[in-house]
């Protein structure tokens, strides 16, 4: 499930952003404690390289992702506004190896 905070729809909208796109990617790490890292990219243009999308229109904002990416219903995805010494992002919250499946 992929919902979205009052904070970061409010500042979308504040913005004229109406969609973004949310892809999940994973990276290899040369280290001990982990050989593997999920982790979320949002952009507000589609990427080049996608062709089947799903969308969910969460309170006006359109959130596009993958089709072959399964999000299961258990588990909770979150956008939220993250500000760092005065600069805002929009992250995904939630994201990890067990949460997603991509066929």
């Amino acid at each position: 499930m992929i919902t979205i905070t009052d904070q970061a729809r409010d500042w979308l909208t504040s913005k004229g952003h109406k969609e973004l796109w949310l892809m999940v990617q994973s990276t290899r790490l040369r280290c001990c404690s982990s050989s593997r890292t999920v982790y979320a990219e949002i952009s507000f243009q589609p990427p080049a390289e996608l062709t089947e999308v799903r969308s969910l229109d969460l309170d006006g904002i359109m959130v596009h992702y993958p089709a072959n990416l399964e999000i299961f219903e258990k588990r909770n995805i979150t956008l939220d506004l993250k500000s760092t010494l005065g600069f805002k992002q929009i992250i995904a919250q939630g994201v990890s190896d067990s949460e997603f499946y991509v066929q």
